[in-house]
């Protein structure tokens, strides 16, 4: 479940027409990395991670105090902007969706499934009554974490397989 829920995804962070007001002070440096992606507040959130220790509260923040620097430049303020968190975008894009799609079970079966589908795509096989569909997106992994999730199917099956479990008569018999 780890390599499904955990990643370096982006949340979507909409700018209201009044910017709120900034708690927190922030060091000089901090809008270095404003200045250093021209103004360019998601790309800037991005470079700051891993830089500084960062609560998750704490981003949608310093993003408008990023916007309230803009404005004191008289630049133009973003609609909206992403910060960066340590969950995949598999896992954000499920808990968009509602309480059903981000349960441990729902995810590891639509993982499963985009696993068994490109499996099978890459036998030159396709097997719509089994799986079909999960390669445009929705609440299926897509990009980079269905390869690492894909990664870390291949090898349990493979541990499975070498297990002897799979063949063992007396599981299967229920005695």
């Amino acid at each position: 479940m780890k390599t499904i829920i955990e990643g370096n995804g982006k949340r979507r962070v909409d700018v209201p027409e009044v910017l709120p007001d900034v708690k927190g002070r922030y060091r000089s440096s901090i809008y270095q990395y404003l200045s250093r992606n021209d103004g360019d507040i998601s790309p800037a959130l991005a470079a700051i991670k891993g830089n500084y220790r960062i609560k998750p509260k704490q981003w949608d923040e310093i993003g408008f105090a990023f916007c309230h620097r803009l404005k004191e430049e008289g630049r133009e303020i973003p609609t909206s902007f992403y910060v960066p968190t340590d969950n995949s975008q598999y896992y954000l894009d499920a808990v968009s969706r509602g309480a059903y799609w981000y349960r441990k079970h729902e995810l590891f079966a639509r993982a499963f499934e985009s696993w068994i589908e490109d499996e099978l795509a890459e036998r030159g096989m396709t097997n719509s009554y089994l799986v079909s569909g999960t390669q445009y997106g929705g609440p299926y992994p897509i990009g980079k974490e269905r390869e690492t999730i894909n990664a870390a199917f291949s090898i349990w099956w493979t541990r499975l397989l070498n297990s002897g479990i799979l063949q063992d008569e007396q599981l299967w018999k229920g005695k």
